[in-house]
């Protein structure tokens, strides 16, 4: 195998993992905090966690499909993970603003976490499918 080839292998295989540990972790999540009072926000946060892997195994069907799924469910996430601040400032403290909040939880360990997932999806497809185009060619006609 080529390194031209070996690349998007590596890519897809390591968002592969990823997606699984994504998974898991939003289905533990779901299941340890699924008797507390808050069942709707646990919901929210969890279930694009959960859909990230079979998003991923689309991907052997629809590629970039599968792609822009994985973007709406971190983009999702991120949503999710704003409503928690907004709802937590709002019980024990002033809020600092709406763009610092968004910041603050765009920079979460588990949020940047769910958009390296989808930036490695998107970016295997991208090295597979400039692989295809022969040398010489130019790129659109």
């Amino acid at each position: 195998m080529t390194p031209r080839r070996l690349i998007p292998l590596a890519l897809q295989v390591l968002a592969g993992i990823l997606s699984l540990a994504a998974s898991l972790y939003g289905g533990l999540v779901l299941y340890v905090r699924g008797d507390q009072a808050h069942v709707g926000f646990s919901l929210v946060a969890c279930i694009p966690l959960i859909l990230i892997l079979p998003f991923f195994c689309f991907s052997f069907f629809q590629s970039r499909t599968s792609a822009i799924l994985q973007w709406i469910a971190a983009f999702t996430f991120l949503g999710a993970d704003v409503l928690f601040s907004v709802h937590n400032c709002s019980i024990s403290h002033p809020c600092p603003g709406f763009f610092r909040m968004v910041l603050d939880s765009f920079f979460t360990p588990m949020t940047m976490f769910v958009f390296l997932i989808a930036a490695l999806q998107t970016l295997a497809i991208y090295t597979r499918s400039s692989e295809q185009i022969p040398q010489g060619l130019p790129r659109s006609i």
